[in-house]
């Protein structure tokens, strides 16, 4: 009997064991497994922010107004809509829940608060804020702020009597009454006498106003008040 020497089919079969046999006996080679399977790491998204309040809630038309805005989800580079109009807002020490605003100037009525991460997620207070004349604010009684310089704050007040400024002082010079008093109109007030004595201010919410300042050893001082409840 012939002796029939199948030497094709063997080598094909040898070169499949490491691969994937291909056309006539031929393989193509297969990296090793690792026994990993690698995926693409999952996008981290921040918590989108929250308004929890929005005081004051009233301020003037005229704007300038501080407000201060709790929530969470509040992050750097915050901004601030009242209605359409966006302000940049800032955070003040530590505090990471809450953020500081000036109003803008806005005509008269109520309007939604929204705040805005740069990431783009907001938050909305429906008609949390509103802008009123400041004709219709009540001014009257005791003011008290500091009076501004440099780096040293001095105490400051004025008194407002139906409608007017009556008096002022700062630091030691002692309650200087003004003569005539200085009506506050449309929410401005400005005072100057022969002697140098001067005040002028603008009232930005029922309970906020600030100006400029000459009398005793405040001398040409910016002050920030606030009304006495």
């Amino acid at each position: 009997m012939a002796n029939i020497t199948h030497t094709g089919w063997l080598a094909a079969s040898l070169l499949a064991v490491g691969g994937v046999a291909v056309g006539c006996g031929e393989a193509t080679p297969t990296a090793p497994s690792t026994g990993v399977v690698t995926n693409p790491p999952p996008t981290m998204t921040n918590p989108a922010p929250t308004i929890l309040s929005v005081t004051p809630s009233l301020g003037s038309t005229g704007g300038g107004a501080s407000i201060t805005i709790t929530g969470a989800g509040l992050r750097p580079g915050v901004r601030v809509a009242f209605g359409s109009t966006s302000m940049a807002a800032y955070f003040s020490g530590d505090l990471v829940d809450r953020i500081f605003v000036r109003t803008p100037s806005h005509a008269a009525g109520s309007v939604d608060v929204t705040v805005t991460n740069t990431d783009g997620q907001t938050a909305l207070a429906m008609n949390a804020y509103t802008f009123a004349l400041p004709d219709s604010f009540d001014v009257n009684g005791n003011w008290e702020g500091p009076a501004f310089s440099g780096d040293y704050d001095e105490p400051f007040t004025f008194t407002v009597v139906n409608g007017a400024v009556v008096s002022i002082s700062c630091w030691t010079s002692g309650v200087v009454a003004l003569s005539p008093p200085a009506p506050i109109t449309h929410g401005e007030f400005s005072f100057r006498d022969k002697d140098g004595v001067a005040i002028s201010g603008t009232i930005l919410a029922p309970n906020e106003a600030e100006g400029f300042l000459n009398v005793g050893p405040c001398v040409d001082r910016g002050w920030h008040a606030t009304k006495g409840l």
